[in-house]
């Protein structure tokens, strides 16, 4: 068992990235729910972690920053299934990762580009969403400022309902042209 996990669905497998089962993991597992089935993949993540994000564009899945023990990261790992390889995107795309480290963040993919909302450093919460375009540059673009960011987020995404007492981050989804967003609400107490 394990927490702090992220996760991409593939369409037939879900790959799981990291988490903490008493101690930090990089481990990239694959549960197969036709058959219940769990594999531990070869290939890591470059480093144990934990509150991470992450998305599944078709291809490959990305993963946004984390907890690595006590401090957190930048990085940007990509996933490939077919090749069963984690690689930091900073050794193909030199001097590119978030502005800032940052765990506990929320990720979605419009179809073209990842948007990343919201972590925290370590020391503080960030309010911003960083757009991520995995073309034939890496683009990292702070998009937009989200404000009012708390430790707790509620909302309506697409018709579900997205509840999470330990989340940074907040999750947005566009939707015929509308735009439905986890909006942060105070912490009651």
């Amino acid at each position: 068992a394990r927490n702090d996990t992220a996760a991409v669905w593939t369409g037939t497998y879900a790959y799981i990235f990291g988490g903490y089962d008493g101690a930090y993991l990089n481990q990239v597992v694959r549960y197969h729910p036709a058959t219940d089935t769990v594999t531990t993949m070869a290939a890591t993540l470059p480093s144990a972690r934990i509150l991470t994000s992450a998305i599944w564009d078709g291809t490959d899945a990305y993963v946004f920053g984390g907890k690595v023990g006590a401090a957190t990261t930048s990085q940007l790992v990509r996933y490939s299934p077919t090749l069963d390889t984690a690689v930091d995107l900073s050794t193909e795309y030199p001097g590119d990762s978030f502005a800032s480290a940052r765990s506990g963040t929320a990720a979605i993919w419009d179809g073209s580009k990842a948007y990343v909302f919201g972590g925290h450093t370590g020391s503080s919460y960030l309010q911003d969403v960083v757009r991520f375009d995995r073309g034939a540059t890496l683009d990292l673009q702070f998009a937009f400022k989200v404000t009012g960011v708390s430790s707790e987020i509620s909302s309506v995404l697409s018709g579900v309902t997205v509840a999470t007492g330990d989340a940074y981050g907040v999750a947005c989804s566009e939707s015929n042209g509308a735009w439905y967003c986890a909006v942060p609400i105070a912490q009651a107490g």
